[in-house]
């Protein structure tokens, strides 16, 4: 299924590719956009998703769905190896955001007086020179073409987009952007844990080494607690965002300098009611923020709960998580066990 839906993505891209035509008027207006953006980052199964869905909705906003790359989060335009391959990721996002619905976040062609897809190629050919940032460049070009198809009003002032792991690349981000905003958002390490194993059980996340990711939870942990002191950087806990939407998400709103409302409360992808991507499908309900996901790893098993109390229970307490130490005669028999072990064997198959 995955291999057809590519190629049709590929196809559809490529079709609008080919295409020749001028970029919109509003692309001017777009460039707006350009100085002011926000990147959400956290280690994956923390929340970034949820959190830019409510963002989604905003007026003051263009939020560029799914997921940019780590090289994207990097790269002037001058440096991607391909308009045309970077063009072709936009395409499928725009489409095809995360896998499942909404779908179409542009509209369907056969539904518009005339194709908005086409418009964002056009609006990105022109948006994409010089040393401007790739993200800018689609953020622009995607701003340009939702205001020439009367999809958003003229009322935005910056861009937000998201990926997993974007803390770990904050200086070669902000070499590039200077005055980007970052939002953390940080777990439950248990919880996130047992997310990111239950996924790769259920065949969507493959293998996962539950050392090196205790090791990752540990490490985005870290980032997190030393840059509370960043003005430009805030931390968000999932839980607080699930438990108490309202105030967290006033506080982010005063972090972004954007009016608060309502809508903030509601998760969209491009305006229309997003299903959570939990690794629990009875906890996805489309359009709602609940605290479902605030039970207890019940089924982390003993031996990687002690793996990720060895990594990760110095930085979960630093932001408030329970998460004890293992003593020492513990800790010594969880090292020697892992040692014992090879590394197919470390690997957690779904």
């Amino acid at each position: 299924m995955w291999g057809s839906l590519r190629a049709a993505l590929e196809a559809f891209a490529q079709s609008r590719w080919q295409q020749v035509g001028a970029a919109p008027p509003t692309l001017e207006q777009a460039l707006a956009i350009e100085q002011s953006g926000v990147l959400v980052g956290g280690y994956f199964k923390t929340g970034t998703t949820l959190l830019l869905a409510l963002l989604d909705g905003h007026p003051e906003l263009v939020v560029v769905p799914g997921e940019v790359t780590l090289a994207q989060a990097r790269a002037t335009v001058a440096e991607l190896p391909s308009l045309e391959r970077y063009h072709a990721d936009a395409i499928h996002r725009l489409v095809n955001p995360s896998g499942t619905r909404p779908f179409w976040t542009l509209g369907r062609p056969a539904d518009a007086a005339s194709d908005a897809y086409a418009t964002f190629t056009f609006a990105l050919r022109s948006a994409a020179v010089g040393d401007r940032g790739a993200i800018e460049a689609s953020a622009i070009a995607l701003y340009a073409a939702q205001l020439a198809h009367g999809l958003l009003e003229p009322t935005a002032r910056a861009w937000a987009a998201k990926r997993p792991n974007l803390e770990c690349e904050l200086d070669g981000i902000r070499r590039l952007r200077p005055g980007v905003r970052f939002i953390h958002v940080v777990r439950n390490p248990a919880n996130t844990l047992a997310s990111i194993i239950r996924l790769a059980r259920q065949g969507v996340m493959g293998y996962v080494d539950v050392v090196n990711a205790s090791i990752g939870i540990a490490r985005s942990l870290e980032l997190a607690a030393e840059r509370f002191a960043d003005e430009r950087y805030l931390v968000v806990r999932y839980e607080d965002m699930v438990g108490d939407l309202e105030r967290t998400l006033a506080k982010v709103s005063g972090f972004l300098e954007i009016e608060f409302r309502d809508l903030l409360l509601r998760p969209t992808v491009a305006g229309m009611p997003q299903l959570p991507n939990s690794a629990w499908a009875e906890r996805r309900e489309r359009g709602v923020v609940h605290s479902r996901s605030l039970k207890p790893a019940e089924d982390l098993e003993a031996g990687d709960l002690r793996t990720l109390r060895r990594h990760a229970s110095r930085a979960a307490q630093a932001l408030g998580y329970d998460l004890p130490a293992l003593g020492a005669a513990t800790g010594l028999w969880t090292l020697a066990a892992q040692k014992a072990r090879s590394g197919s064997a470390r690997l957690r198959h779904p």
